[in-house]
C-alpha cells in the first residue's frame, strides 16, 4: 500500500508549491489513522521539522527507537535539496541528484512499514545513488564540484548511518559540521565577504543555527487538535531555498495572512517557540513565520546585504498574495528593518498590506549612540540593585571614546551595506491608515528614589516608569517620526471633545440630543485612548521600585496603556469593517445642520435667542472639523468599532434620526398652509 502516488511525489520533489499542499495534507492526518506515523514522517523528510515534534509527542516510544535513522533521513534530503538549489533545473547534475532524492521517497512509500525492523534498509537507494555519483557525463567543472560536495556530505551522513548499531534515544548521530555552522554552503569556503559579516550582525546576530525547534510535550498535545502547524520551502529570488512556518486554526479560514519577522531570531528559537502556538488566535489569521536565508538551513548561500533579506521576505509576500490572501507585515525589533523596505517594495508595485512595527529605533545606529548606551547602562544599574557591568564607568573619557568609535564603525557598515541611515522617509510614504507603530514605554507613577544604601540621605520621590525599553532610547523611538502628525491629530480630537462638551451645555433640556452628544465625547476620548495604546505595557501591578525591562517580552505577553488586549487592539488595525466610517461622516450634509438648528430653536421660539445662535455656531464648527478631518477620523472609527467600543456609523445615523422629525414637521406644517389657501 502505498502512502501517496508516486507521480504526485515526485512532482512535489521540483516544485514548492505542490510540496506545500503534500505537506499541509500528510501533516492533517489524524493520530488516530493507520498510516499517520508513516505519513508524518514522510512529511518532516519534505522539510517539515517542526513535524519532528509531533512525532515525539503522539508517537514517543516509537520514534524514539527510530529518532536517529529520521535525523539522517532529514539531513540526507536537506543536503540533496541545497545542492539542488544552485543546479538549473535542465542540467543533468541536476537530474542525477533529483533522481537520488526520489528514489528514496518511493522507496519509503512503498516499504515504510519496514521502519520499526529493519530502517537502514529504507536508505539503501541513498547509498546505491550517492555510491553511483563517481562517473558524471556532460556536466560542467562547476556542476562537477557542486554534485561531489553532495557526495561527501551524503557519504559522511550516510555511514554514520550504516555504523549505528545501538539505538540510544536523546543521542544526536548527526555531526556533519556544514549543517550545524552557521556558516553557508559555498565551494569557496575561506573567502571572506564584510559585507556578509555586517548584514549577519545586522539580522541575525551570527547565533548558532538549530536545526529543530525544542521540544515541548504539552504544549504539542494541546496544540495539536486545533492547529494546522508545518513548515514548508519557497525558492528566493536567486533560487536559494527559505523557510516559512505555517500556523492556523484548522476549524477556521482567514483570508489574513500575517508574515512575521521577530527579532534576530531563527523560528526554531525557545523564544519563538513558546509563543507561536498563541500566534493565529492572538492574530486571528494565518501566521507565517520566516526563516530568512541567513536562518534558514536549506539556504546555500548567505545574504550579502540587507536587500537579499528583503527579497526573501517579498517572495513570501508574493507567495500569499498568488493564495488570494491579505497581506500584513509584522516586524519586532531587528525584524522591523526589513520590513519597512518590504512596505516600500510593496507601495511601488501597488500591492495592498499593513505593516506593524513594534519596538524599533528610527535608525540602526540608534541602538548604538551615546545617549541610548548611557542610559542602557544606567537602567542596569538600576535593576541590579547599584552595580554597574561597566569596567569603564571610573574612565569617563575612555567610556566617552569608545563609544563614539562604535558609534562611526556602525555608520561606517551601514554605508558599506548601503543601508540607509534613517527610516523616516519610508515612513512619511505609508498610508495612515496602514501603519501602525508600537512602543514599549509604561506610564509614569510617582515611585520612591533608588537608594545606594539604608544611610543614604533621604529624597523626595518622584515619576518614574516603571516598564521601560531599555533597547530604544525614547528620544530615538520609530514613533518619533510620526510625532509632528501624532500631536496634531491629537490637537483636533482634543478640539472635538470640547466642541461636543460645549454642544452638550446648549441641549440640557433634550435628553436625546444631549446623549447623542454625549456619545461624540466618549466617541473622541475613545479616539484619543486608542493613539495612547500604542504604548505597549505590562498589564500585572508590580511592587517594584527598579525599573524592568519589557523590550523583549513577547508581544502577546504585553497589554496597552487603556488595558484594552493587545489582540483586540491590532485587530481592530486591520480588520476590514463591513462599512467604512469615512463615508458615514460624508452623510453630515448642510441639511442635518439646519434641521438640528431649527429643532433647537424650535425650543427657545425665537431663532434670533442667544441659545440658538450659540448652538448654531458650536455646530457648524463640530460638523466642519470632523469633514476635514474625515480620513483620520474614520480610520480610528473604524478601528474602534471592530473592537466593539464605539461605532461612530451608528451615531452619525442616530444623529440624523433626530433631526428628521424636524423635517416630517416642517414638511407637514407647509401641506396645511398651502391646504388653507383659497382655491
Amino acid at each position: 500500500m502505498q502512502l501517496i502516488a508516486p507521480a504526485l511525489l515526485v512532482n512535489a520533489l521540483d516544485h514548492f508549491e505542490l510540496r506545500e499542499l503534500l505537506i499541509e495534507d500528510l501533516t492533517l492526518a489524524p493520530a488516530e489513522d493507520t498510516n499517520s506515523y508513516a505519513k508524518w514522517i514522510m512529511a518532516f523528510w519534505l522539510g517539515s521539522s517542526i513535524t519532528r515534534n509531533a512525532l515525539l509527542a503522539s508517537f514517543n516510544k516509537e520514534t524514539l527507537a527510530v529518532c536517529p535513522y529520521l535525523d539522517w533521513g532529514y539531513f540526507c534530503v536537506l543536503t540533496i535539496d541545497r545542492h539542488l538549489s544552485l543546479l538549473q533545473k535542465d542540467s543533468q547534475a541536476y537530474r542525477i541528484l533529483h533522481r537520488i532524492s526520489a528514489s528514496f521517497f518511493l522507496h519509503f512509500n512503498e516499504h515504510y512499514t519496514c521502519l520499526q525492523q529493519a530502517p537502514k534498509v529504507l536508505f539503501y537507494p541513498l547509498i546505491h545513488g550517492v555510491g553511483a555519483l563517481s562517473v558524471i557525463p556532460d556536466c560542467s567543472v562547476e556542476e562537477k564540484k557542486i554534485v561531489m560536495s553532495a557526495k561527501i556530505l551524503c557519504v559522511e551522513l550516510l555511514s554514520q548511518l550504516m555504523r549505528w548499531t545501538q539505538i540510544t534515544p536523546f543521542m544526536n548521530p548527526v555531526t556533519s559540521t556544514p549543517l550545524f555552522t552557521p556558516r553557508p554552503f559555498s565551494i569557496k569556503h575561506n573567502r571572506f565577504n564584510l559585507k556578509q559579516h555586517i548584514t549577519e550582525l545586522l539580522t541575525s546576530s551570527c547565533m548558532p543555527l538549530h536545526p529543530f525547534s525544542p521540544q515541548s510535550f504539552e504544549i504539542e498535545r494541546v496544540a495539536m487538535p486545533t492547529l494546522s502547524i508545518y513548515k514548508f520551502l519557497l525558492s528566493g529570488h536567486d533560487g536559494v531555498i527559505l523557510e516559512g512556518l505555517r500556523i492556523r486554526q484548522r476549524q477556521k479560514h482567514s483570508d489574513t495572512t500575517v508574515l512575521a519577522l521577530v527579532g534576530q531570531l531563527q523560528l526554531e528559537h525557545g523564544y519563538i517557540h513558546q509563543i507561536q502556538h498563541t500566534l493565529p488566535e492572538f492574530f486571528n489569521a494565518e501566521v507565517v513565520l520566516i526563516n530568512h536565508r541567513n536562518f534558514s538551513l536549506h539556504a546555500s548561500k548567505r545574504a550579502d546585504t540587507l536587500g537579499d533579506i528583503v527579497l526573501d521576505v517579498i517572495a513570501f509576500a508574493k507567495h500569499e498574495v498568488s493564495r488570494k490572501k491579505s497581506l500584513v507585515l509584522y516586524g519586532m525589533c531587528g525584524g522591523a528593518g526589513p520590513m519597512l523596505f518590504v512596505a516600500e517594495h510593496l507601495m511601488k508595485h501597488q500591492i495592498p498590506f499593513k505593516i506593524i512595527l513594534d519596538r524599533f529605533a528610527e535608525s540602526y545606529s540608534s541602538f548604538y549612540d551615546y545617549k541610548t548606551i548611557n542610559r542602557r547602562n544606567h537602567l542596569v544599574k538600576q535593576i541590579r540593585n547599584e552595580v554597574s557591568l561597566c569596567h569603564f564607568q571610573h574612565s569617563p573619557f575612555l567610556w566617552l571614546l569608545l563609544d563614539v568609535m562604535a558609534y562611526w564603525f556602525v555608520l561606517l557598515a551601514l554605508c558599506i551595506v548601503r543601508i540607509p541611515s534613517r527610516f523616516d522617509s519610508i515612513v512619511q510614504q505609508i498610508p495612515e491608515c496602514d501603519l501602525l507603530i508600537l512602543q514599549a514605554k509604561g506610564p509614569k507613577t510617582l515611585q520612591s528614589p533608588l537608594c545606594k544604601s539604608s544611610d543614604s540621605r533621604k529624597c523626595s520621590s518622584k515619576l518614574r516608569a516603571v516598564f521601560v525599553d531599555m533597547m530604544v532610547h525614547p528620544e530615538h523611538e520609530l514613533r518619533n517620526t510620526v510625532k509632528d502628525q501624532r500631536n496634531q491629530k491629537k490637537l483636533v480630537l482634543k478640539t472635538l471633545k470640547r466642541d461636543a462638551l460645549m454642544l452638550i451645555s446648549c441641549v440640557t433640556y433634550d435628553p436625546g440630543l444631549e446623549c447623542l452628544f454625549k456619545r461624540f465625547r466618549d466617541f473622541f476620548d475613545a479616539c484619543l485612548q486608542c493613539i495612547a495604546n500604542e504604548k505597549l505595557t505590562l498589564t500585572t501591578s508590580v511592587e517594584t521600585a527598579r525599573p524592568l525591562d519589557i523590550h523583549c517580552l513577547p508581544l502577546t505577553f504585553l497589554g496597552t496603556r487603556n488595558h484594552l488586549p493587545v489582540s483586540q487592539f491590532i485587530y481592530g488595525f486591520y480588520a476590514k469593517p463591513s462599512m467604512p466610517s469615512a463615508h458615514s461622516i460624508n452623510l453630515l450634509d448642510s441639511s442635518v445642520i439646519e434641521s438640528l438648528i431649527k429643532r433647537v430653536e424650535a425650543h427657545y421660539c425665537d431663532k434670533e435667542s442667544e441659545y440658538s445662535k450659540q448652538f448654531s455656531s458650536f455646530l457648524n464648527a463640530f460638523i466642519t472639523r470632523i469633514k476635514n478631518n474625515a480620513s483620520f477620523i474614520g480610520n480610528l472609527a473604524d478601528r474602534l468599532a471592530i473592537t466593539s467600543q464605539h461605532n461612530l456609523v451608528c451615531i452619525i445615523q442616530e444623529l440624523k434620526d433626530g433631526a428628521q422629525p424636524i423635517r416630517q414637521i416642517e414638511s407637514e406644517s407647509n401641506f396645511n398652509q398651502l391646504s388653507n389657501q383659497p382655491g
